[in-house]
């Protein structure tokens, strides 16, 4: 029997304070893990527009509805078409307060792809949600589902870890994680403003009328507006033998050969309340990537991920960013747990690059 190799290219791109990832199969199959950025646009907007060229991106996660995840997504579709967008299921009073937040700071953008999706892209863009799930530790047979079938059949929504078979390769596991106080730091924030919380879900000209209160609070935030994030496993199935071929910067000709090639994407994702081994625990022994959420930072950070495999960890921030990202010591305590922290910012020579063989 004839064995069948194939090609994916995984970028962790260099734009800053935000997220933007892809992973390029052979058979034109592209996925992207969010994208946006609060750096300087002169030094992030063309990668992205440069990223694609007039191709169809076949599945674009997003991990939670903060501006600095998604604010580019319109450059993403300028030239290029999105055939499924998969989001983080929200509850309708949560949708409300976040909306009207927005739209009272002036995101005007970021309000339309929280309360309406469908507009926000084209009409032949699927919107699919994934709902959540609290037991981390639920062991009971994942679903899955082939890609043709997440385009063809008429599906909004997802259980947490359905897989989803994008070839005779490769799958992707979407994990949605019901954190029961998410949103806690923003509604506590608003009533020490004196903000009324229920007045700012029903009526958008409350938040108008407040709007200077509103811009402090999201100052004081640092990217904590939506606790939840949609992690992504992303990884070969168990019958295929795979290995990384290449890491790049170009510049390091650093060539080697790793057969731990399945990533976890985790936006911005609490590590002290999320477990990811525990989420992932039947798919761990393949994960030699993990990207560090929420830009590094101090509060998201926990090394219990570290302490069984060596892991590369992918960290996006940018050098000008006023919250200290990233956290130093988890710097210190992924380099000292033997794994391998890469670091990107907005300059082009820290773009992070894997090519990935993988054969069935």
């Amino acid at each position: 029997m004839t064995k069948m190799t194939e090609i994916m290219i995984r970028t962790f791109y260099p734009i800053g304070q935000g997220a933007f990832y892809t992973e390029k199969h052979d058979n034109n199959i592209n996925i992207v893990y969010d994208c946006g950025s609060k750096s300087n646009k002169n030094k992030v907007d063309k990668k992205i527009i440069n990223s694609f060229n007039n191709e169809v991106i076949n599945i674009l996660f997003i991990s939670h509805y903060d501006e600095d995840h998604i604010n580019k997504i319109h450059l993403l579709i300028q030239n290029n078409t999105v055939n499924i967008v998969i989001l983080p299921l929200l509850h309708d009073d949560e949708r409300q307060l976040l909306y009207n937040f927005y739209l009272s700071i002036g995101f005007n953008e970021v309000a339309s792809l929280i309360n309406n999706p469908d507009s926000f892209f084209s009409d032949n863009t699927k919107i699919i949600y994934v709902s959540p799930d609290e037991d981390i530790k639920n062991d009971e047979d994942e679903t899955s589902i082939t890609l043709k079938e997440l385009e063809t059949n008429s599906i909004t929504t997802l259980k947490s870890k359905t897989k989803i078979l994008i070839n005779e390769f490769w799958e992707y596991i979407p994990y949605n994680h019901l954190y029961t106080q998410r949103n806690e730091e923003l509604i506590n924030l608003l009533k020490a403003n004196t903000i009324d919380v229920e007045n700012l879900k029903s009526d958008l000209n409350y938040g108008l009328k407040n709007i200077s209160t509103i811009r402090k609070i999201y100052k004081e935030l640092s990217g904590n507006i939506n606790e939840n994030s949609l992690i992504v496993y992303s990884g070969p199935l168990e019958n295929v033998t795979s290995h990384i071929l290449l890491e790049c910067p170009i510049f390091l000709n650093h060539w080697f050969i790793n057969d731990k090639v399945a990533c976890i994407f985790t936006g911005d994702t609490n590590f002290n309340i999320v477990n990811i081994k525990e989420v992932f625990k039947k798919k761990w022994k393949l994960v030699g990537t993990v990207q560090i959420p929420h830009h590094g930072s101090k509060k998201d950070f926990n090394q219990n991920f570290l302490l069984e495999n060596s892991l590369i960890c992918p960290i996006s921030f940018g050098t000008e960013n006023i919250f200290g990202h990233p956290y130093i010591k988890a710097i210190e305590l992924i380099t000292s747990n033997d794994s391998f922290p890469k670091l990107i910012t907005e300059n082009t020579d820290t773009i992070y690059i894997q090519q990935i063989k993988y054969i069935a």
